[in-house]
C-alpha cells in the first residue's frame, strides 16, 4: 500500500476505543437521540463496526466510574449492541480505550 492510499484509508477503529457518536447514526435512544455520547468498540468486521453505548442513566449494563478513562463520566455500557457503517464511526471523535476488566464485560455482554 502506498503512503497515499494509507492516508486516504485510515485503520478501522480498534477493538476498546470509546468514540463519541450521534445515536441518530446508530440508532441507539429513538426516543430521545443524544449527541456525541460515548460508544465502545468490540468489533470490527468489514465495513461494519459493532458498538456498545455508555448511558449516565441507566443502572444496567457494565459500570465504569469516573475516571477510569480521561474525559468519560461514570455510567454503563448497556446490554445492546449496535452494528454501525465504518464510514460513520470514522467520523467519531476518539476520547481514550476502556482498560480492563470493563472491555472483557462490555464484550461479553455485546455476545451473549
Amino acid at each position: 500500500m502506498s503512503a497515499a492510499e494509507e492516508i486516504a484509508s485510515p485503520p478501522p477503529p480498534l477493538r476498546g476505543e470509546i468514540l463519541k457518536l450521534d445515536d441518530i447514526d446508530t440508532g441507539f435512544s429513538a426516543n430521545n437521540p443524544k449527541r456525541n455520547r460515548p460508544y465502545v468498540v468490540v468489533n470490527t468486521v468489514g465495513m461494519l463496526v459493532r458498538v456498545v453505548p455508555q448511558s449516565t442513566n441507566m443502572e444496567r449494563g457494565v459500570l465504569v466510574p469516573e475516571g477510569a478513562v480521561d474525559g468519560l463520566e461514570e455510567g454503563c455500557f448497556v446490554p445492546r449492541a449496535a452494528n454501525v457503517r465504518l464510514s460513520i464511526v470514522l467520523r467519531g471523535e476518539p476520547m481514550g480505550h476502556l482498560p480492563e476488566p470493563y472491555l472483557e464485560a462490555v464484550i461479553a455482554q455485546a455476545y451473549p
